[in-house]
């Protein structure tokens, strides 16, 4: 994704200049991450970018339906019941993970403003609080936080 720099991860978290690149980009990678996973949705910087991805989708989808159907072909060999079920499931199990991600691309979106924010305001919360349990502090969420600005461009799924 890439919608945030290292230097504006550092400057949001106000982040010393000796703090490694490498500390900071799991959070950055994880913050993005929770919004498309919210979103149901992958993000885009730029309109540039979410047509190359889209553009990009007719292939990977013929990759997918041939590593499927390779996958199935090789199947029919296994003699074993057990291992030839496990390996159509494992071809299936591919199949539908390709199926989603072309899905969330389809409906992808150039980040508005209030993503990049609620991502920022994710990573800040990431990055301060890097334990998993606070002591002696008392903890409130705030009540314009990252889902707030981000419902408004959430793609609700019905089963």
């Amino acid at each position: 994704m890439g919608l945030i720099t290292i230097e504006q991860a550092r400057a949001h978290c106000r982040a010393d200049a000796d703090v490694p690149d490498g500390q900071l980009q799991p959070y950055i990678d994880g913050a993005e991450s929770a919004a498309c996973a919210y979103l149901n949705r992958a993000l885009f910087g730029t309109q540039a970018d979410l047509d190359a991805a889209l553009d990009g989708l007719p292939a990977k989808a013929a990759a997918a339906a041939q590593n499927y159907a390779d996958a199935v072909e090789a199947a029919a060999g296994i003699v074993d019941d057990d291992q030839r079920r496990v390996t159509l499931e494992v071809a299936s199990l591919r199949k539908s993970t390709a199926a989603a991600a072309a899905t969330r691309v389809m409906n992808g979106i150039v980040a508005a403003p209030s993503v990049v924010s609620a991502i920022l305001l994710t990573l800040g919360a990431l990055y301060s609080n890097r334990e998993a349990v606070i002591v002696g502090l008392q903890v409130a969420e705030l009540p314009l936080g990252a889902c707030e600005l981000l419902r408004p461009y959430r793609l609700v799924m019905m089963p």
